[in-house]
């Protein structure tokens, strides 16, 4: 169809419908250009989310299985025993929550 138009325009309509062409091409490949820096954004930083999750996910699960007893102090020794239990739960969160990131991770 343009085959047909194309000879019975003037030069300078040519040259004009010409340029409109190659304005509207680069346009259209400007704006591929920036869909495709904009998907490569969004993928990583949905990446970084689900990495996020994972690891949120992990420490929420080695947070629910620490049991602290909770037995009230009120004497020295037993606020000695009870820091012990608390630093011993702490000690077991951190060595689940390793070996949890580890497993998560492959």
């Amino acid at each position: 169809m343009v085959d047909k138009i194309w000879p019975s325009l003037q030069v300078s309509e040519q040259e004009l419908l010409g340029k409109e062409h190659e304005d509207l091409n680069e346009a259209v490949q400007n704006t591929f250009n920036s869909a495709k820096s904009q998907e490569a954004f969004l993928e990583e930083n949905a990446s970084l989310w689900k990495s996020y999750s994972d690891l949120l996910n992990v420490l929420q699960s080695s947070i629910a299985k620490a049991e602290l007893p909770e037995e009230p102090a009120s004497t020295l020794a037993a606020v000695r025993s009870n820091f012990c239990n608390v630093q011993n739960a702490l000690s077991h969160m951190q060595v689940r929550f390793c070996a949890e990131s580890i497993s998560s991770i492959r």
